[in-house]
């Protein structure tokens, strides 16, 4: 065969598999996460009168993404649990629903739509909580994510009270990478020791 012919066949296929591996490595990229330090009760365990009020998501950390480089890429950001636990760290622990602005899923459960821009800080918010969160970013760019929890709602009742001391007892957060496993299902409750402790905490103010 040929030395031009074999060279115009395997040189653009070799340069497509160089391509893929420069835009999957994590040459020019740059992570950075800011968390907030503390969360106010009344905002993660809200009261509420009306089923039809808008929920007002809590935002629990920020992470500026940077590509610098001369390829696009798509960076898939980290499963997280958050929980609220007492002083004691009991296994009685409650599980937050976790959200991640500007990202897409891959198994979306259900799409909230547009939202105020007081609730979130922006105005869409894409996907549910299953499956990978992914960001396209382009070359040479930067984008910022926002993770936020949603808050658990606790309804009035016919007299107008609601029972939030059943809460009381939670004193911080723990924002925990889940562990990478593809046989086990985490959730705040059967987390390994280890992750427990690399969680990052954030006390609960009044």
């Amino acid at each position: 065969m040929n030395t031009k012919i074999i060279i115009g066949i395997f040189l653009p296929v070799v340069l497509v598999f160089v391509l893929v591996g420069l835009s999957a490595s994590n040459i020019g990229l740059e992570i950075k996460k800011e968390t907030i330090e503390t969360v106010n009760f009344g905002n993660i365990f809200a009261s509420y009168n009306d089923y039809n009020n808008p929920v007002k998501y809590v935002p629990i950390q920020t992470i500026t993404i940077v590509n610098d480089f001369f390829m696009p890429r798509v960076q898939e950001l980290e499963n997280v649990i958050i929980c609220a636990v007492d002083d004691s760290n009991s296994p009685a622990r409650f599980a937050f629903q976790t959200r991640y602005s500007e990202t897409k899923y891959s198994e979306p459960v259900y799409n909230l739509g547009l939202m105020e821009a007081s609730a979130m800080g922006r105005s869409y918010y894409y996907g549910g909580s299953s499956g990978k969160a992914t960001v396209k970013m382009p070359a040479r760019s930067a984008k910022t994510v926002t993770l936020f929890i949603e808050p658990q709602r606790v309804y009035q009742d016919a007299y107008g009270a609601a029972n939030l001391a059943q809460y009381g007892s939670y004193t911080k957060l723990l924002l925990i990478e889940k562990p990478k496993s593809n046989n086990n299902y985490y959730d705040c409750n059967n987390l390994p020791a280890e992750q427990l402790a690399k969680a990052t905490e954030i006390p609960i103010i009044s």
